[in-house]
Order: structure tokens, then C-alpha cells, then sequence
């Protein structure tokens, strides 16, 4: 399946990059996201995800297609989605 990630604030700022189309298997979930997200971007580890828990930090979360906040790693992802990771404490 096809997925569009946007990326925010210092996620954008460490891993130089807006937005990013990942092909993951078809049962994808945003555990499987998160695992090629710091495969290719490692940067990313400790500053937007957890070395632990692969989840955010505190400070930063995964919203889908802009309705859903995502805190569980075992969603399944559909076709299409429109992934962002992006910091909670920014200002609009």
C-alpha cells in the first residue's frame, strides 16, 4: 500500500524532508510506518521517536488523514493514507 507522510518542525528540520510516499505491505501498521521511518532516518530516534517504545515523544504526535490521533502502534493503516508527524507544542 501507499503512504504519504508529512513531516513538522524538528522532524522536517533533522530529516530535510516535507513529505515522503513509503510503499509498505498491504497490512500495514504504524508500527511498520515508524520502523521505515527510522530505517531510512535515524535522526529521528530520541528527538521525535522513542528509543524505546518507537512511539513519539511527548511532544510529538502522528495524526491520520488530519481526523485521527494515533497513540497505538498496532493500527492498521489503509491505502492512501495521509500520515503526519508533526510537534504538539507549536503555535497556530
Amino acid at each position: 500500500m501507499n503512504i504519504t507522510v508529512e513531516l513538522y518542525g524538528v522532524a522536517r528540520y533533522l530529516t530535510q524532508i516535507k513529505e515522503i510516499d513509503l510503499t509498505l505491505k498491504d497490512d500495514a501498521s504504524l508500527h511498520d510506518l515508524v520502523t521505515v521511518l527510522v530505517e531510512r532516518y535515524p535522526q529521528l530516534l530520541g528527538r521525535v521517536i522513542s528509543l524505546q517504545t518507537h512511539m513519539t515523544v511527548k511532544t510529538f504526535k502522528f495524526n491520520i488523514n488530519g481526523t485521527y490521533m494515533a497513540d497505538d502502534l498496532n493500527m492498521k493503516l489503509q491505502e492512501a493514507d495521509h500520515v503526519l508527524l508533526f510537534p504538539i507544542d507549536g503555535g497556530g
